[in-house]
């Protein structure tokens, strides 16, 4: 069985958001400066740098624990004596990170490399228009000629097997900053896909050996694509043997079932 992975300590590095800075930091990929929330040392000389400040759950996944907050709130709290101040976000001091609250537009990028490793053999790019539960609702397929440097160092640096997806903020002067990076196929990647490209034909290409179609891995620009939800009902047939619904007394929901003929 072969899987889209990273290398295990790459993979570790980019779960816990404060390891993540710091490798990005040493590798030269700009990203917001970090401290745990625990660190008051840290987290007062980071307030000195910036008018207000994101906390958001160390090892989180889809903006989980995400809060923005002035950092003269937080200096308040953090003034507040450790057995009377309310929580933060609901988790331990050590499990929440601090950084500045960067201003600037959000992209979502794919790289993608062969699925057993080897260079960059496309990059996917969108500028996400709106956001729901830490996933992207709504996007715009833009060219990924900007990011392909970032998409070549991070490659080199992480050992991508496959796939990972990266969330950036793209200042007024286009300098890039990495937010996060999430080691499997993203919530951006169907914006992508629906706008021209192919990444599970490409897995499954270079997996098996053969050469993939040549246009995998363009798209077409300014594609513009929106998540929505729907409810999809069946009829029961007549004599029951086919799709039906059934339905517990008293229940909120329908649920859809399956009748196999005897």
């Amino acid at each position: 069985m072969v899987v889209p992975c990273l290398e295990g300590a790459s993979h570790r590095a980019v779960a816990d958001k404060l390891r993540m800075s710091r490798a990005l930091t040493r590798i030269g990929v700009p990203t917001p400066r970090t401290a745990l929330l625990s660190d008051t040392e840290a987290v007062h000389a980071l307030l000195e740098t910036t008018p207000a400040v994101i906390l958001k759950d160390r090892w989180g996944s889809g903006s989980s624990g995400l809060l923005r907050r002035t950092s003269e709130q937080l200096r308040r709290w953090l003034a507040t004596d450790s057995a009377t101040r309310s929580d933060l976000g609901g988790s331990p001091d050590d499990e929440l990170v601090v950084q500045p609250d960067v201003v600037g537009t959000e992209y979502g990028i794919d790289i993608v490399t062969p699925v057993r490793g080897g260079p960059v053999a496309g990059v996917l790019a969108r500028r996400k228009l709106s956001m729901r539960n830490g996933e992207t609702a709504a996007a715009v397929s833009v060219d990924s000629g900007p990011f392909a440097g970032l998409a070549a160092t991070l490659a080199d640096a992480l050992g991508i097997q496959g796939t990972v997806d990266v969330d950036l903020l793209l200042s007024g002067d286009g300098a890039a900053s990495v937010i996060d990076i999430n080691p499997r196929f993203g919530g951006g990647y169907p914006f992508s896909h629906v706008a021209g490209a192919d990444v599970p034909h490409f897995f499954v290409a270079s997996t098996l050996g053969f050469a993939p179609q040549p246009r995998w891995n363009t798209y077409r620009l300014g594609h513009v694509g929106a998540k929505h939800e729907g409810i999809i009902g069946f009829e029961p047939s007549p004599d029951g043997s086919a799709m039906g619904l059934s339905h517990q007394e008293g229940a909120a929901s329908w649920t859809s079932r399956v009748v196999q003929p005897t």
